[in-house]
């Protein structure tokens, strides 16, 4: 039980935060945790992306620090993911839930696709 809850908030921040599974994706919700939490753990994951990135797939890089802005600039500016209370927010939309914490990258583009 607790690997599943543990795993929860993870993929729930992918939705919020508008970033996909892929290498990339984790990489930007880890610069999003960066500047959130200040986690070291996180600052690695971000530093080694960049390392293999450079190293082993160079034509990618200039996405994965497009993704490494855009989530450390988030994660800034949003209000902290740990401290909501998700319980309360299930029957709402989440483009109101993402405007309310001030993730307005993903509100955006979750309202343009549901209306």
């Amino acid at each position: 039980m607790s690997n599943i809850a543990g795993a929860f908030p993870h993929d729930i921040w992918h939705v919020i935060t508008g970033f996909d599974i892929s290498e990339i994706g984790e990489i930007g919700l880890q610069a999003f945790y960066l500047a959130q939490f200040g986690l070291p753990f996180s600052g690695l994951v971000v530093a080694s992306g960049l390392v293999g990135s450079i190293l082993y797939q160079p034509e990618e890089t200039g996405l994965l620090l497009d993704a490494v802005a855009r989530g450390w600039h988030m994660g800034k500016q949003a209000k902290p993911l740990i401290a909501q209370r998700w319980e309360e927010m299930w029957s709402k939309p989440l483009f109101l839930f993402a405007t309310r914490i001030k993730c307005n990258y993903h509100s955006v583009i979750v309202y343009n696709v549901l209306f």
